[in-house]
């Protein structure tokens, strides 16, 4: 068997480690003995330390902007399978609920000792003197980013794209809740790696269909973690996580049964104590109605170059396709609701968009903590369902139709500056996209 050689770039240095990396895969799919490695490894990796040391780098070096996010993202996603020595599962969120992977109280190792889930929760750092919270919405909406997905596939850059992106990545995240939609502590929950590999997967599918843009935007800009600065451009390209073996088609599989060794005592004493996270009940938006993001245009069209870890090796596309494309819909016009300018928040809110009593969507504000990143945001929201349910009977062509479900729009903010909100209105208007 070739063995692949993975290659991380930090601070201009090249890291490289023999171990294997497998493709990543969907969490409800990995086999039992996948999943309890996956555990073994976040479990040391906490233990030792590892883990918090890159979620810490979250809070204090991811960039502002949604297109240098994703590039930031894709680089933190492969440190943090280096720390584990694993690759990361992902969570299609557009499909289904909360893993419970990531609900369990315990798991048995493979030698049988029952321990506390990893996956759980994580520890904050030492100021804050708790583990993560989460208080995830009954009803998630999987429904609602299911069109967000489909939104963002649409976009023909990758700054309209990352910035569609970003606003269903918000939703996932304030519809778990507690520190999940608080960018001090975010990646500090295991659920939070889950999340963002995910939305490494759909950016990557998008690179696949869209192979002919440049990424002008990032061609001069670079980016800082706490390995040092690296270039956003070579990093944007790197398709490389994407395009590994399955675990099925390597020999070396077998080495899938053998946990970590432990290397601290408090990772070798199984404990079984451990509290599940709240769930309480929210306000969510009718399912089916969709919560997106879109930002101006950012690059030209040019050449995209790839990088793989060996052309041998690549996975076929089929695997990380999204809902969006396994259900190949035609085209059709869709009613947007345009949200400019709106402000971040220090504290995770939203805006219900309302129709009388019915709230028809939300605009989800990731609280930036205290890291002083406030910054205004377009917004555009998917309102096509509502517009058909609302103003019965209507043409979708029709401008006065339009107009008319449009001034029966009001607003409410949720633990978000009231100046967002004036008498139930913010500024807005409505458009037809065809996608």
């Amino acid at each position: 068997m070739m063995r692949r050689i993975v290659t991380i770039v930090c601070a201009g240095a090249a890291l490289t480690s023999a171990m294997t990396m497998h493709a990543r895969v969907n969490v409800n799919e990995m086999s039992g003995d996948q999943l309890c490695m996956f555990r073994d490894r976040m479990r040391m990796a906490l233990a030792t330390g590892a883990f918090e040391k890159i979620a810490g780098d979250h809070a204090a070096f991811s960039p502002d902007g949604p297109a240098a996010g994703l590039v930031w993202n894709r680089r933190a996603l492969a440190r943090m399978e280096q720390a584990l020595g694993t690759t990361m599962p992902f969570w299609d969120s557009a499909s289904d609920p909360v893993p419970q992977a990531y609900l369990d109280l315990n798991y048995t190792d493979m030698s049988g000792n029952v321990w506390p889930n990893p996956l759980l929760g994580g520890r904050k750092p030492a100021s804050a003197g708790t583990t993560t919270t989460r208080r995830i919405m009954n009803q998630f909406p999987t429904g609602q980013l299911a069109d967000a997905e489909a939104l963002a596939l649409s976009r023909g850059t990758f700054g309209d794209f990352s910035s569609v992106l970003e606003d269903a990545q918000c939703l996932v995240q304030t519809s778990i809740g507690g520190d999940m939609g608080d960018l001090d502590y975010a990646a500090y929950d295991p659920l939070f790696w889950a999340v963002h590999v995910n939305t490494d997967r759909i950016c990557y599918r998008w690179q696949t269909t869209h192979a002919n843009v440049s990424y002008a935007s990032m061609a001069n800009l670079t980016l800082t973690d706490g390995t040092g600065s690296f270039d956003s451009l070579t990093v944007v390209r790197d398709l490389s996580g994407w395009q590994r073996t399955p675990v099925e088609d390597d020999d070396d599989a077998a080495r899938k049964r053998t946990p970590p060794a432990a290397t601290s005592p408090s990772a070798s004493q199984p404990v079984v104590a451990q509290s599940a996270p709240s769930v309480v009940s929210a306000n969510t938006a009718t399912t089916g109605v969709q919560m997106l993001a879109n930002g101006s245009a950012l690059v030209q069209r040019s050449t995209m170059i790839t990088t793989v870890v060996n052309s041998t090796t690549m996975v076929t596309a089929d695997r990380y396709l999204t809902r969006t494309e396994r259900r190949a819909l035609p085209p059709k016009a869709h009613v947007l609701l345009m949200v400019p300018q709106v402000m971040s928040t220090q504290a995770q809110g939203h805006i219900d968009v309302m129709v009388e009593s019915t709230c028809i969507a939300q605009v989800s504000l990731f609280g930036m903590g205290t890291t002083g990143h406030l910054h205004p945001k377009d917004h555009v929201i998917d309102v096509t369902f509502a517009f058909f349910k609302m103003q019965s009977p209507a043409n979708i062509s029709n401008g006065r139709d339009l107009e008319a479900f449009h001034s029966r729009l009001t607003f409410k903010a949720f633990n978000a500056s009231s100046s967002l909100v004036a008498n139930g209105k913010i500024p807005s208007y409505v458009r037809v996209d065809t996608y």
